[in-house]
């Protein structure tokens, strides 16, 4: 058995990492960052590969593979390295994937649960340009310079009211974009709203739904109904719950003209139809208001006073006589001054 050269040894190492570089320089996003967090509020969660979680934070940066969880009322935002940005919102979870197929250069992010917004990078910078594939559920969108909002609910979503399927519900707002599912593409019209339910189901379109859907959870909206037999003013007041709890406050009008002893039930409006069915009830007991005492009143007498005339005489008095001056005596001049004599 030979020896090996001393020059095969020391070349071995060095033709791994050669092997190495150039399996990183063929798929560049191995090695590069698939976004950085703008914000994320508490309660946020990164997912590594290994499926260890640690606090989202602004500034972090993810890796491809990863995956970002909001919990109940928290949203982020985050800032792809094309320029592009996405957010989410509450109770939804995103994977940063690789791009998929040789020599694919279009990111790939998967909404597997919840909502989300992308907007391309060209909505906000014309000299930049964005290729992304996001999958939403069973349904795939390539977008190009495209803002579009899409919601994945699943059977057990407390969201599911609003929609009343399972499935991807996908809306562009501006921009191109294909949605598909399978082999079955078509293009997404503004503000037109496709569903994806299954694999290979070609995109339908909804007519309506919950114009919640792909905003933030909000609270549902409770209604307070008076009964017209028991008042002389019927009216609807609306109040808003949180979660199970009915807010402490009336945030419309205020019921108005219910006679002691009557009730009026709230009751919780059943999602997506139009009836009223008693979900949550709470009754008010209206109570009798006592009258307003009026205020006291005062009257004046006018007494009228008689005034005797009073005679007045006229007091007449002597004219002023003025004493004209005496005459004034001229000087006697001789006739020695006049130098008359």
């Amino acid at each position: 058995m030979t020896k090996p050269l001393q020059g095969e040894k020391t070349m071995k190492p060095v033709t791994i990492s050669l092997l190495l570089g150039s399996m990183l320089l063929a798929n560049p996003a191995i090695c590069a960052p698939a976004g950085v967090l703008l914000f994320a509020q508490d309660g946020t969660e990164i997912v590594d590969a290994s499926g260890a979680s640690r606090p989202a934070k602004r500034g972090d940066t993810l890796q491809t593979g990863e995956r970002l969880r909001t919990p109940a009322g928290g949203i982020l935002q985050l800032r792809l390295p094309d320029g592009s940005l996405v957010g989410m919102r509450p109770g939804s979870e995103l994977a940063l994937n690789l791009p998929q197929g040789n020599g694919a250069r279009e990111q790939l992010l998967s909404l597997t649960q919840g909502t989300a917004r992308i907007i391309g990078a060209e909505l906000m910078d014309a000299r930049k340009s964005s290729a992304l594939v996001f999958q939403s559920g069973q349904a795939t969108l390539r977008l190009n310079g495209a803002d579009v909002e899409t919601a994945v609910l699943k059977p057990d979503s407390p969201r599911l009211g609003l929609a009343g399927t399972p499935g991807s519900y996908s809306r562009l707002i501006t921009g191109a974009a294909v949605i598909g599912s399978g082999g079955l593409e078509t293009p997404l019209a503004p503000r037109q709203i496709n569903f994806v339910g299954a694999v290979n189901v070609a995109p339908t379109i909804v007519a309506s739904v919950s114009p919640t859907l792909f905003t933030a959870i909000t609270p549902s909206v409770l209604t307070a109904t008076v009964d017209s037999a028991k008042t002389t003013a019927p009216t609807t007041t609306t109040l808003t719950s949180s979660g199970d709890r009915l807010a402490p406050s009336l945030t419309t009008s205020t019921l108005v003209s219910l006679p002691s002893g009557s009730t009026s039930t709230l009751l919780a409006p059943t999602s997506g139809t139009g009836s009223i069915t008693p979900v949550k009830s709470t009754t008010l007991l209206a109570t009798a208001t006592p009258a307003p005492t009026p205020a006291p009143t005062s009257t004046t007498t006018v007494t009228p006073i008689t005034v005797a005339p009073v005679l007045v005489k006229p007091v007449l008095t002597a004219p002023i006589v003025v004493a004209p001056p005496p005459p004034t005596k001229l000087p006697v001049l001789s006739c020695k001054v006049l130098k008359t004599c």
